[in-house]
């Protein structure tokens, strides 16, 4: 397989001669053979490299979720390493200022196929910020890990736009950072000058055990295809105080609170039927975020048919039985702001409007899993 890093380093030097180069990337951006992106561009190849851009987590991927990062210089390099994750909202997009260095911004980012992973959104911040400043930008393709075949979930109704979720997309959207990038542009009428880099190798219907590809955490809590996979559905769970992992060594793969009780829980999640997914209890301590230091109790999931499994139907059947067990007993929405935004609860945001929240004490599964948020394509 060749990435869309691949195709560029081999033909950028006759399309890029003599540009100055800006790259956005995090330790997930490698070529094929395992080479770092911003290595690779570095050793220069007709090209300049002016400017270095990290999104949520940095440059280095260390920060933890809604972290914010700070604006740094590369020892390495000695460029300059702008944040496009502050404390404010503002701090998401790059400043003309930022891009004044720079000809072309190369975007070479991982995703994983989830609305909610704010990768994509970053990337259409900067679209735009470039289209204003007359800069080209290049977005070198990777893979969706989850395919290009499967969607699941509604769009996201107006009012409820967000860094989760700028524009409206099914939360599994099956489709490459590249072409989302590609349809938000021509879609939104953003005006970018973008070019995509497309792969060689990849097919839709490819998972990424297919690929053949090392995994590389494109985050800190995102550790394994499995939690990728997971996550469109699991992900619901920061719209609560139950934890979904964070502060353990399997985050997505791993969920409890200290409210729950595993072999209950996992009972009335059985009677659900749902496809391609098993349960086994489990307990923990968090190390860190929520319920940390506090034993809970828990799910360990396991995927047993990745054809059949429908993630995201099955974190919001999830959250339904939660609310349904330990609304009483200790399960809560979460009460902090969340991705900047201070007057719409998460759970909201996450699942693209207030529908999903009004309908969470329906009593029958059939008539709850019908409803327009759980839309599958």
């Amino acid at each position: 397989m060749r990435l869309g890093i691949d195709r560029f380093l081999k033909a950028g030097p006759e399309r890029f001669s003599s540009q100055r180069l800006g790259i956005l990337a995090h330790q997930a951006s490698v070529t094929s053979a395992g080479g770092s992106t911003v290595e690779e561009l570095l050793k220069g190849k007709g090209w300049e490299v002016t400017a270095l851009f990290g999104p949520e987590h940095g440059l280095k991927t260390i920060a933890q979720d809604m972290e914010p990062v700070s604006s740094t210089t590369d020892h390495r390099s000695n460029l300059p390493v702008h944040s496009l994750y502050g404390d404010t909202l503002e701090s998401l997009k790059p400043t003309a200022e930022m891009l004044a260095a720079i000809d072309v911004l190369v975007v070479d980012l991982q995703d994983i196929g989830t609305r909610y992973y704010t990768y994509v959104w970053t990337t259409v911040l900067c679209m735009q910020a470039c289209a204003a400043a007359g800069k080209k930008v290049i977005v070198c393709d990777r893979p969706n890990p989850l395919g290009g075949v499967q969607k699941e979930g509604g769009g996201i109704r107006s009012g409820f736009e967000s860094f989760v979720g700028l524009y409206s997309i099914p939360v599994r959207h099956g489709l490459t950072i590249g072409e989302l990038a590609q349809l938000m542009n021509e879609r939104e009428q953003i005006g970018c000058d973008l070019t995509v880099i497309g792969m060689e190798g990849w097919e839709r219907e490819m998972h990424w055990p297919d690929t053949g590809l090392e995994w590389i955490n494109p985050s800190p809590n995102m550790r394994s295809y499995e939690a990728a996979f997971l996550y469109p559905g699991l992900c619901l769970l920061e719209a609560t105080n139950c934890s979904e992992g964070r502060g353990t060594e399997t985050p997505f793969e791993t969920i409890g609170a200290p409210y729950i009780k595993s072999e209950e829980l996992i009972g009335r999640f059985n009677e659900l039927k749902l496809p391609g997914i098993a349960a086994t209890p489990c307990s923990f301590t968090p190390t860190h975020q929520k319920q940390a230091g506090q034993e809970c109790e828990g799910i360990r999931w396991q995927i047993s048919d990745r054809e059949a499994f429908r993630p995201y139907l099955t974190g919001l059947a999830l959250v339904w039985l939660l609310h349904r067990l330990y609304s009483q007993k200790g399960f809560e929405w979460r009460k902090e702001p969340y991705e900047f935004v201070t007057d719409i609860p998460a759970i909201d945001l996450l699942t693209g409007s207030n529908e999903f929240r009004n309908k969470i004490t329906t009593k029958d599964f059939q008539e709850f899993s019908n409803s327009s948020f759980c839309f599958r394509l």
